[in-house]
């Protein structure tokens, strides 16, 4: 992971301000998936989360199957995909593992240039979520289709 879960989360709290389709003013309802061998890295993340204002919650990938509660699925598992049901409930996916937005399983990762984080965008499975970014961070990120 080359973000470090801190960073990741104030990161990813920018980028909600500039999705057209998560509630404005309000903190999205995130729920963190993770597999037994990712246990402590949920563990940063929750705190990570709960440091800039957002209360995740967290469930093993293999107890999720119902996300319709859900605006934001951070996947902190590279075993389980839940593309097909972020799509059929219009829920932004994000992950801090880039090589999951570049096989388009994921919307919006993470990943670091020269030392430097960065964001990656799958544009068509960010489409396909239901979910639009403003130009000015597209600008700013790697889009992948």
């Amino acid at each position: 992971m080359p973000v470090p879960p801190e960073l990741q989360a104030a990161i990813f709290r920018k980028i909600f301000e500039h999705d057209r389709n998560l509630a404005v003013g309000t903190s999205p309802r995130l729920l963190i998936a993770f597999s037994a061998d990712y246990s402590q890295l949920k563990n940063r993340l929750v705190r990570a989360f709960e440091g800039v204002g957002i209360k995740p919650s967290a469930e093993p990938d293999d107890h999720i199957m119902n996300i319709s509660q859900v605006d934001v699925l951070y996947l902190a598992t590279q075993r389980k995909s839940f593309r097909q049901l972020c799509e059929q409930n219009s829920v932004l996916s994000i992950t801090g593992f880039p090589s999951l937005v570049e096989n388009g399983e994921v919307a919006i990762g993470l990943t670091a240039t020269e030392n430097k984080p960065k964001i990656v965008i799958h544009r068509k499975q960010l489409k396909a979520e239901g979910h639009e970014l403003a130009n000015t961070l597209l600008q700013l990120a790697k889009l992948v289709d």
